[in-house]
């Protein structure tokens, strides 16, 4: 009767635990091997900053108030002149507001990202499951719905909370370079009525 019920967890472990351990592991070891896209969006973060910062800059420059011509040129030239360099300015708030929306993105998905990583941690820190108890530790065998029914549901149950806690990233990359469509831009204002970083940018002016 012992053996045959030690037979009968050995299948269990084999048919019934082991594969989903074995998935689930290749399931994080994958997830942990292509989490270094963290620090590159923590990276490029900083670099699309730099960006803005360097827009911001030009701006300053090209400004009626620091171009001296601008005042000077009369005429047909001067109003043709003073015409573009509104245009410009225009097109490099546009362009600022767009580098902006990247360096934003890459800061909310990265944050996002390492939330991802965090809730996977609390996922798999399951309680580890005693097999013996008290003095007769060396005298009673676990029950048999340990392997066929309790551990493997545990390890789909943490499949399924990574599943999950996925979506979420994912949703977080979705939103994160995009932003809420205005009713002033056509748009109905609510959440999911979203426009690309990219939707600022219009034709650059011709010089």
């Amino acid at each position: 009767m012992w053996l045959n019920q030690v037979g009968q967890m050995k299948a269990a472990i084999d048919f019934n635990l082991n594969p989903k351990i074995s998935a689930l592991e290749s399931r994080l070891t994958q997830l942990c091997d292509q989490s270094g896209w963290i620090a590159t969006l923590r990276s490029e973060s900083t670099d699309w900053s730099n960006c803005a910062t360097n827009i911001g800059t030009a701006l300053e420059n090209v400004d009626p108030s620091t171009l001296r011509a601008d005042q000077a040129w009369k005429g047909g030239a001067g109003d043709g002149y003073r015409g573009k360099i509104t245009a410009h300015r225009l097109a490099m708030n546009d362009a600022k507001r767009a580098v902006e929306g990247m360096r934003n993105g890459c800061t909310r998905v990265a944050s996002a990202g390492e939330a991802f990583f965090a809730a996977v941690a609390m996922h798999v820190d399951t309680p580890s499951i005693s097999v013996t108890t008290g003095s007769s530790a060396c005298y009673l065998l676990p029950p048999l719905s340990l392997f066929q029914t309790e551990l493997p549901k545990m390890y789909t149950d943490c499949d399924a909370a990574v599943t999950t806690s996925m979506g979420y990233l994912e949703q977080a990359v979705h939103d994160g370079f995009s932003r809420v469509r205005s009713k002033g831009e056509g748009g109905t204002g609510l959440p999911d009525d979203r426009v690309s970083v990219s939707g600022d940018l219009d034709p650059w002016p011709a010089a």
